[in-house]
């Protein structure tokens, strides 16, 4: 009797307070995964407004047999008896199988049953993902329609006093005008002389609060002040990363400053 409890438990999913990134990686969904503790995730899952959208980034992340095993238990009222469940998993050694489960645990979409020998979706996880197999948006965010947008132009003629009109954009516009500035922020990086475009004090401050720029330290003139910021070795490490990689460490240093804002909590969740 010891031994079957023993090795009973041993099949439980994981349940130490530790996390861990089990598929390594960088990226939103990996710090989801090694920085939010289980009860964040399950606030993003019942978000009103997104947690839905949530749902559905998480389980299109996972393995394909753990979809298709979230998806069945979706499918089965979010419980299923563990034993008829390995079929399910056939494909995959018991350890392999195993080290799903672990994964899904630690991403908060299946929990301990308080029935035995069961595998169960947590109640957050389950209405999200039935939201979202139910919902024909694509995204969160809505587009405005026509009458709003002209509540916008009404309101910034109102404030600047003088007729505005914002000119129609396609997505092509949207990513040159993001790509542009993002080059300007390079460029300014490594000290490109009279580049059109200049980051804002802002994005300087920042490149100086992470460790990319700092004032040169061969500066000789009599006010430290006015010493030019030059790119660190931080920051040349920093050009040779892609741009979803340098991006993702402004977002990260971001979340970082965050941490002690008056509505942190709430910043880091949007």
């Amino acid at each position: 009797a010891p031994a079957a409890k023993k090795a009973k438990k041993s099949h439980s999913p994981m349940k130490s307070g530790k996390k861990a990134v089990i598929d390594g990686g960088t990226g939103v969904m990996a710090y989801l995964q090694a920085h939010l503790p289980r009860k964040g995730l399950l606030d993003l899952y019942q978000d009103p407004g997104r947690g839905r959208f949530v749902c559905r980034a998480v389980l299109q992340r996972l393995p394909e047999t753990s979809q298709q095993v979230v998806i069945r238990l979706s499918c089965c009222g979010g419980s299923f008896p563990r034993s008829a469940m390995s079929v399910w998993t056939k494909s995959k050694t018991p350890a392999k199988a195993q080290r799903d489960l672990d994964e899904l645990y630690q991403w908060a979409i299946i929990q301990d049953s308080a029935g035995e020998g069961e595998i169960q979706l947590t109640e957050e996880f389950y209405k999200g993902l039935q939201d979202s197999l139910q919902s024909l948006d694509a995204s969160p965010w809505v587009a405005l329609d026509q009458e709003q947008v002209d509540i916008i132009v009404q309101e910034a003629t109102r404030v600047a006093g003088k007729p505005v009109k914002f000119p129609s954009m396609t997505p092509e516009d949207l990513e040159r005008y993001t790509q542009d500035q993002w080059d300007a922020v390079l460029h300014y990086l490594v000290g490109t002389p009279n580049f059109k475009i200049q980051p804002n004090a802002a994005v300087t401050h920042f490149l100086m609060e992470t460790n990319l720029m700092q004032p040169d330290p061969d500066y000789k003139g009599s006010d430290p002040d006015d010493a030019p910021l030059v790119i660190t070795q931080k920051g040349y490490d920093f050009m040779l990363q892609d741009s979803a990689q340098q991006v993702w460490h402004f977002v990260m240093q971001y979340l970082k400053s965050m941490e002690t804002h008056e509505r942190g909590k709430a910043l880091q969740k949007e």
